[in-house]
């Protein structure tokens, strides 16, 4: 996957800034949720491929009973970790940056659903650039 460029800023119709994510897809007045799935490859490395909305492990979600709220505060980083465990993951606000043992960096934003399954092997850094709380929904 190619690393995705910057976030772009842009005013609503009420003048709120909102975030354009690079690879959501933009059709007038829609946007399409980008989904995305982090697992450890056969050589111990984190991998993200991007998942089209009839991949039969979107299923998985049906098995889902309950959410929590995450919030990370501007800047926050971690280094290289796994997932703590197997989950799906949705921003509700703000952005988070995932980095992978190669060196592409990842960005989403509210408009994706990422299911983290990297549990082995040496994992991905975190950090969270933009300069208000990010609010993460973990479904687990």
């Amino acid at each position: 996957m190619e690393r995705l460029h910057a976030v772009h800023r842009e005013f609503d119709s009420l003048g709120m800034y909102g975030y354009i994510w690079p690879h959501t897809k933009e059709i007038p007045g829609v946007f399409e949720m980008g989904i995305f799935r982090m697992y450890t490859g056969d050589d111990g490395q984190s991998v993200i491929k991007e998942l089209q909305q009839d991949d039969p492990i979107l299923e998985s979600l049906k098995t889902c009973t309950g959410c929590s709220l995450q919030i990370n505060e501007p800047t926050e980083f971690s280094d290289f970790h796994p997932a703590p465990r197997r989950r799906w993951m949705s921003m509700l606000s703000g952005q988070i940056d995932i980095e992978l043992a190669d060196g592409t960096v990842h960005s989403f934003g509210p408009n994706d659903l990422r299911l983290w399954e990297d549990v082995t092997g040496k994992g991905h850094r975190t950090r969270f650039p933009v300069s208000s709380v990010s609010i993460s929904m973990p479904l687990p």
